[in-house]
């Protein structure tokens, strides 16, 4: 079970209330309430895969845990996670993903598919704000268009600008003794369990980081955001004295 929507920082400008485009970008990023077809122009965002490539779907800015996928029309397109979904040709012994792989095959002849080059992919995830669902367009892109077409597309919480997130990160202060106390105090309110994916990135984050990795460095390869770790933190800071500590870990 996912927890904690990632939390921005105040000083973002106000272009974050907005997907922000980048055309030249091989990482695209977009607000949630974009993907989740609530923005202005309330149509599934569009990821185009190019003849033999793929792309990436990031959820792990906003600490969301995909539990299920649907690709309407897998003729073109193979689907793949960075864990484990049940119905994706494998039995989990734990559930949860945060990134998606999409990769463009050559066209398959399905009985009870119309052939078209386009395809909706719907993503359930679950986290802070409970149950979430994202929509988005998968197309067959043509081969000429490769100089605009993204190879990762990023979902970012609302309050998060998408071309601020790497830029704060060497801002953001963090004191891991918090960061550790906030995560019991996460997992005594049932906010996390400690056989969820979440759970084990955190702990690999803190090992990493108690093995010399920077903060920043050690929370990327773990793949977790700089903002969860602040939340961890602010939940660390108002703890009790009575909750247990990681010394285990």
């Amino acid at each position: 079970m996912a927890f904690f929507g990632v939390c921005g920082a105040s000083s973002l400008p106000a272009s974050a209330q907005s997907s922000v485009k980048q055309p030249n970008s091989a990482v695209r990023s977009i607000n949630n309430s974009v993907a989740a077809g609530r923005g202005q122009q309330q149509t599934p965002y569009l990821i185009e895969l190019l003849p033999g490539h793929g792309a990436n779907l990031s959820f792990i800015p906003t600490g969301e845990t995909v539990t299920k996928v649907w690709l309407d029309n897998p003729s073109f397109s193979t689907l793949d996670v960075d864990g484990c979904l049940q119905g994706l040709g494998r039995e989990c012994k734990q559930e949860g993903a945060q990134v998606l792989h999409l990769r463009r095959i050559k066209q398959l002849n399905i009985a009870g598919l119309p052939k078209t080059n386009s395809s909706l992919l719907t993503v359930v995830t679950n986290g802070t704000s409970g149950r979430q669902v994202y929509l988005f367009r998968v197309v067959a892109a043509n081969s000429t268009r490769s100089g605009n077409i993204a190879h990762t597309v990023e979902v970012l919480p609302n309050n998060v600008a998408s071309n601020a997130v790497s830029a704060t990160k060497s801002h953001i202060q963090i004191d891991i003794s918090q960061v550790r106390l906030g995560l019991m105090v996460a997992l005594d309110r049932r906010l996390v369990t400690k056989d969820s994916v979440l759970w084990n990135r955190i702990i690999n984050f803190l090992r990493r980081e108690r093995s010399g990795e920077s903060i920043p460095q050690a929370a990327q390869n773990s793949g977790i955001s700089m903002q969860l770790l602040t939340k961890l933190q602010e939940l660390g800071t108002s703890a009790t004295p009575n909750v247990e500590s990681l010394t285990d870990e």
